[in-house]
């Protein structure tokens, strides 16, 4: 008899709590939209809850002397960026942030409203045009990289996080600096010379 009173009084509990509208359940719901409710938008989450692998990304190549080696969109030889992930999950880059300093890591943030210009497949490459002309479209980061040398950085979508970085110094036009397969494993973010010209370098 005791049993058959607390499960009829569970069945009256229930929807007195879960009821949208409620006293209960507007003291118990996580009202986002001010509903006074539980509804569907109470359970979206949103792009910064949403947590995906990054350290399979690298920068795996870039020119910072483009004269004659390959064209941007709008048919500027300028200069470049290649991120590669090498992971088996594709990664979004939309809202990470690119750098020629780390001392300033959110220098440049990479648009988050078109994931399909964003997205990196598992063993996947993306192209980033380094040339300052943020409003061509594509993308185009807000900063070029000094043919005297200096640091680029990827960072993660808080702007703190490092996710990959590579420092060099003096760059001859038309030659590219590429990643080792060995750099992927390593970290190592030094970059030195190998190849020929229209050839990447190693790194």
């Amino acid at each position: 008899m005791m049993l058959k009173a607390m499960k009829i009084l569970l069945l009256l509990l229930v929807p007195a709590v879960f009821w949208p509208g409620s006293i209960v359940a507007q003291n118990l719901i996580a009202d986002l939209n001010g509903a006074n409710e539980a509804n569907i938008v109470n359970f979206t989450l949103s792009p910064e809850d949403m947590v995906q692998k990054t350290d399979t990304l690298v920068i795996n190549e870039f020119m910072a002397s483009n004269s004659s080696y390959i064209q941007d969109p709008q048919g500027h030889y300028d200069d470049w960026i290649e991120i590669y992930n090498y992971g088996t999950s594709a990664v979004n880059i939309g809202r990470m942030y690119l750098t020629d300093n780390l001392s300033v890591p959110t220098r440049w943030r990479i648009p988050d409203g078109n994931p399909a210009a964003t997205t990196i497949p598992p063993q996947g490459y993306l192209l980033i045009w380094a040339d300052n002309d943020t409003t061509d479209s594509g993308l185009h980061a807000n900063f070029k990289i000094s043919t005297e040398g200096e640091e680029i950085g990827l960072f993660d979508t808080n702007g703190n996080t490092l996710i990959d970085s590579v420092a060099f110094g003096d760059q001859t036009t038309d030659i590219s600096y590429a990643a080792t397969p060995m750099r992927m494993t390593t970290g190592d973010s030094l970059a030195c010379p190998a190849r020929e010209s229209k050839i990447s370098v190693r790194i």
